[in-house]
């Protein structure tokens, strides 16, 4: 403990004396030797230090396996994917055993909303949380990241993937560092939302992400898959590097949602909604992205031009309470709908008219994207990948980006259109069908999984 006192110490004394010969101009000059590093975030020194100092001389024998990486199995678009892409593999002869590794890990509860669709238990998780300690060079890494990225690590080299697919931009840093230190030769980070969502944290680890890609992007293992390409622009902004064809877009596949019309009238009794009245609706996390107070303030704003509508939200997430209390200082609490996290998600959409989206910014929605599959036309803000996941006028119609009076236009008018309506129906089915097939996404994955450098 005294030697531990003393070398922090003297680390405490050299980040002061670094910082001192950086922005007081009076020491310009007198800055210590490795000044500069001292100064860099840990996980960017960790990095360097990887790529410099401890990867191994060969890469290893893989077994035929694949791991896949993420944060829970909770309630999210990204967490779909995920989870019926591990089930797929899981079950298809294209590997011999996949794993999932994920950071959060819940029997039950919002954190576990997946798990039935994964199929997976408790036994079939390494849970990444659980790690003990860490060894050099993991050490070097952030204190919270250090025990997860070792555990990580021991289980790559123990199983030996020939290939590690992780699921956004945290666990595409974990998957990196322990990937690249046990030697495998294939490792995916896979991003599923514009970067202003990770940089929405705040913090210095988030801050140092461009730089800890930029120094993978040199890596002939690793390959970076894009929901959108809106996505795949955002984030090569944010890195500061030009596109190229290691910046893959890759729209994601999903089961088609069966919508039962009879289902969606139970849907419409059990909520109390007249048979008759027009049903605006939306999935979605109630989370300030989504902006799911704007979204009350619309609805406000609709019913004083037509007093039928209903408003049915299907989700959860932080701002529930006030965007429900929202609608009832608006005198909407009778035609305002909650249903909650509920598994039933294609019944609801089947008791929709028209579904809104009110996002502050999304990579690829995959409401947008289940809402057509159920053939509900849909009213959109135009922000990130959404003019990506519908075709505007056809299978629903763009609005721009916190257009409150045009997306009130644009209801008021699809309501007096029933012919408009039903014909985007129809089209929006057969588009979302297409462009988001779940065969084309598993067949461009598998690729992916196992394309040589």
């Amino acid at each position: 403990p005294a030697l531990g006192a003393v070398a922090a110490e003297s680390r405490r004394r050299a980040l002061h004396a670094a910082r001192l010969a950086v922005t007081n101009p009076h020491f310009l000059g007198c800055a210590p030797q490795g000044a500069e590093s001292l100064l860099k975030p840990a996980v960017v020194t960790a990095f360097e230090h990887l790529i410099a100092h401890e990867l191994p001389a060969s890469r290893y024998a893989p077994e035929n396996r694949l791991l896949m990486v993420g944060n829970s199995l909770g309630g999210g678009g990204m967490e779909r994917v995920m989870s019926e892409t591990y089930r797929h593999f899981a079950a298809a002869d294209a590997f011999d055993h996949v794993d999932l590794a994920l950071i959060d890990w819940a029997d039950q509860g919002p954190r576990a909303f997946y798990r039935e669709l994964a199929g997976v238990s408790r036994d079939d998780v390494l849970r990444l949380r659980e790690g003990g300690e860490a060894r050099h060079p993991c050490a070097l890494l952030p204190n919270s990241w250090r025990a997860l990225v070792q555990r990580l690590h021991d289980h790559i080299a123990e199983t030996r993937p020939r290939a590690i697919h992780a699921w956004n931009d945290l666990t595409g840093l974990f998957a990196a560092f322990a990937g690249l230190l046990a030697g495998c030769p294939r490792i995916i980070a896979h991003f599923h939302h514009l970067p202003v969502v990770p940089q929405s944290g705040r913090t210095r680890d988030i801050a140092s992400y461009p730089d800890c890609y930029r120094l993978l992007r040199a890596r002939p293992e690793l390959r970076f898959l894009f929901c959108s390409q809106a996505a795949a622009r955002g984030y090569a902004d944010w890195w500061s590097i030009a596109r190229d064809a290691r910046l893959e877009v890759l729209y994601n596949g999903l089961t088609p949602l069966e919508a039962d019309p009879e289902r969606g009238k139970q849907v419409r009794v059990r909520h109390g909604i007249p048979p008759e009245a027009p049903v605006i609706g939306s999935v979605f996390r109630f989370d300030p992205v989504k902006q799911p107070l704007l979204w009350a303030d619309a609805a406000a704003a609709l019913a004083a031009r037509a007093p039928d509508p209903h408003f049915l939200l299907v989700g959860d997430g932080p701002l529930r309470a006030e965007t429900e209390a929202r609608f009832a200082q608006a005198g909407l609490a009778d035609r305002a709908h909650f249903a909650g996290q509920t598994p039933d998600v294609a019944d609801h959409l089947a008791a929709m008219h028209l579904f809104w989206l009110t996002s502050r910014t999304e990579g690829l929605p995959t409401a947008i994207i289940e809402a057509q599959m159920a053939g509900v036309p849909v009213l959109a803000f135009d922000v990130g990948g959404v003019s990506e996941t519908m075709a505007d006028g056809v299978t629903g119609r763009l609005i721009a980006a916190d257009d409150m009076p045009g997306l009130i236009e644009a209801t008021v008018s699809s309501l007096a259109a029933p012919r408009w309506r039903s014909d985007a129906s129809r089209e929006a089915t057969a588009f979302a069908r297409e462009r988001f097939s779940r065969d084309r996404f598993f067949d461009a994955l598998d690729r992916v999984y196992r394309r040589a450098d």
